[in-house]
């Protein structure tokens, strides 16, 4: 299916949809506005190239599946796309959503930087503002995890990261400071361990419990834990590594659900499969993968990380948020 492109669209068109006029809302949202002014007609062919591509959308991580979703329907009565197609042009979204399309594939599609397009790199510029009216960084575990951003703790090999994380999980669902790290308030904590099964980490969490004298009845239903399943979030091949959307989409979804403050990943290198040596693949686990979890959730994220297992003497490590 035809990709769309600028030189679909009339020069008129391209200018208003280039102009500085797009200050201030998303990338997705403008690629929207694009789709929807080449949409034209009520054609069958052009309801499944626009479909297709809003479903491409939302696969690269440039726009949450919801909003794509209820776009392409709303548009489909809105252009008054006979009903009887409704499942054919379903298909294309779907098709489209499924594509190994990434972000710098829609970046190139939709914001180009060519001379010959006439298209130039809009720079932001700087407005004041009264600093009262920024919203200040939403901090849920002292200066480390802070909602929205992705954090980790990084450390070699079997020297306590996970009952680490455990403790901290403890700390932030009973609003306690355990370990003397202040604790703003109560939050809904994941905590999702790729490596111990479930009567492990039951073990470990209600050990925790036992040693810190914490009741049932202090952590309430704000603490999930979770092993034994996988969570990977990529799919690497000889052709290289792309985000596995559906698996993305569908712990957004849980984190919404849930109202989930903070997710705890342990350890990172079991949520992917790709080689940490490739700093491309990793960069595209990061802003794709976790850091899309985090925005979209509205959730701190946190990565524990191991190094080797050869000196256990190193002790663990702090990496500051990614923002």
């Amino acid at each position: 299916m035809a990709a769309l492109s600028m030189k679909d669209l009339s020069p008129a068109l391209a200018v208003s949809i280039t102009a500085p006029k797009t200050s201030g809302r998303s990338k997705g949202e403008i690629a929207l506005s694009k789709i929807s002014i080449a949409w034209k007609g009520n054609s069958l062919d052009a309801a499944r190239t626009a479909a297709f591509e809003v479903g491409k959308l939302a696969a690269g991580g440039m726009l949450a599946y919801r909003k794509a979703d209820e776009f392409w329907k709303r548009r489909f009565d809105v252009q008054l796309v006979d009903a009887n197609w409704w499942s054919t042009v379903h298909e294309s979204f779907q098709s489209g959503r499924s594509s190994l399309v990434t972000m710098n594939d829609l970046l190139e599609q939709y914001f180009p930087v060519a001379a010959n397009d006439n298209e130039l790199f809009e720079p932001t510029v700087f407005e004041w503002e009264d600093p009262t009216e920024i919203p200040v960084r939403d901090w849920i575990y002292g200066k480390h995890l802070i909602r929205r951003h992705v954090s980790a703790t990084i450390a070699s090999g079997a020297v306590g990261k996970t009952s680490l994380k455990i403790v901290e999980a403890l700390a932030l669902a009973t609003g306690r400071p355990l370990l003397g790290v202040d604790v703003p308030k109560r939050s809904r904590v994941w905590l999702f361990n790729l490596e111990d099964d479930m009567i492990e980490l039951r073990r470990r969490v209600s050990a925790a419990m036992i040693h810190y004298g914490i009741k049932p009845e202090d952590i309430g239903d704000r603490l999930m834990i979770d092993g034994e399943k996988s969570l990977l979030i990529t799919k690497t091949d000889n052709k290289g590594t792309k985000i596995n959307v559906p698996v993305v989409e569908a712990v957004v979804e849980a984190i919404e659900a849930l109202e989930i403050d903070v997710l705890i990943v342990d350890p990172f290198i079991s949520s992917h499969d790709a080689q940490e040596s490739d700093s491309g693949a990793m960069d595209l686990v990061m802003k794709s993968g976790w850091v899309r979890v985090a925005r979209e959730g509205n959730c701190a994220v946190e990565l524990c990380h191991h190094t080797t297992k050869t000196d256990a003497s190193s002790g663990a490590s702090r990496c500051r948020p990614r923002r």
